[in-house]
Formats: C-alpha cells, structure tokens, sequence
C-alpha cells in the first residue's frame, strides 16, 4: 500500500468482521480523486475480495449551513457519484446523524473507513460512531498532505513556527497516489 502509518488512526479496538462490503463513510473529504480515504477503502476492499459502498449522512442542521450551501454541495455529490460509479463503487446518500446512519449500514460491513475531518462536529460524530461499531473503524487523512499530529502536537499561533515543520515532513508525505478501480462491484 502506498499509505503513510501515520496517515491511518484507529478509531476504536474491535477487529474487522465477516461482511458483504466494506463501507466507507465519506464526510470532510467529498470527492472520489485524490482521497487517500477512499483509496484506502478501495485497497482493503480488494485484498478482501469485497465491494465497496460509501454512505454520505445529511444532516439539515450544520452548523452555519444555508440553502445555498446545501445546493452547492449536493451538485458535487452528484458528481462524485458518476465518479465513483466509473470506480465500480456504489454511493448511497442518506438524511440523518451519522450516529444512526453509519451503524445501520455499517451492521453488514466488514470494516468501516472514514476521512479525517477537522472540525468539532466532525470529530464528536467519528467518536459517537465509533462507540457503536462492534466491528473496525478507522480515519484517514485525505484534506491534508502531512497528517495535523505528525506537523505539531500543540495549537501553533505563527505560521513562522508552523510552516518549518510542516516543510520538514513534506518530502516524505508528497508521493503519488495510485488510483483504484474496485475489483469486486
């Protein structure tokens, strides 16, 4: 696999279990290029023989969010679904918490693979999601080159202390990412 260690965070300790797919729970990283979430997803799908799904929760009270924001990002999901489609991967959008949503669809998978995303919100629904899987959860970051905890462990206030590091590690993280088909639809 062409994915960084540090790139993958275990969200909780149970082990993958015996499925019909794997499903990846796309939330921050809404594309199907250039995710190493999904790319991931894709590469552990293959190695077990297993087709993807990908779920997407809407949810109608994001913080700040207005009707013009939910269009724009609807018309991008349409597109990510051809995408994914040309991928050999199935996309299945559904209103609600993720809280409820990913273990309902989750209750068939084999593991479960989630982007990560920054945000508070974003982090409390991996945690309230993770906490009801009885069965593998794990992050990958796809919004960010070098993973945030490899950068800094601390909130930096100066771009002039933070860009040093960030250049430190970029060598190692600016490597290709390969491109996968499902190999199971």
């Amino acid at each position: 696999m062409s994915f960084h260690p540090e790139q993958i965070r275990e969200l909780n300790t149970h082990p993958p279990r015996e499925g019909r797919y794997g499903l990846y729970w796309m939330q921050a990283a809404q594309r199907a290029h250039w995710n190493h979430a999904l790319e991931y997803a894709i590469d552990l799908a293959n190695g077990q023989g297993l087709p993807l799904v990908v779920v997407f929760c809407l949810v109608d009270d994001f913080p700040e969010a207005k009707r013009r924001h939910y269009r724009f990002m609807l018309e991008g999901l349409a597109e990510t679904q051809g995408d994914l489609a040309r991928k050999g991967i199935r996309l299945v959008v559904r209103t609600g918490p993720p809280r409820q949503v990913v273990p309902e669809l989750a209750a068939k998978a084999a593991w479960v693979i989630t982007d990560e995303g920054h945000l508070r919100l974003q982090r409390r629904w991996r945690q309230e999601v993770a906490a009801r899987l009885d069965r593998r959860c794990a992050a990958v970051e796809a919004n960010c080159v070098v993973p945030v905890p490899v950068v800094s462990d601390k909130e930096n206030f100066s771009a002039g202390t933070l860009r040093p590091r960030l250049h430190r590690q970029l060598p190692r993280f600016l490597t290709p990412l390969r491109q996968r088909r499902v190999r199971h639809p």
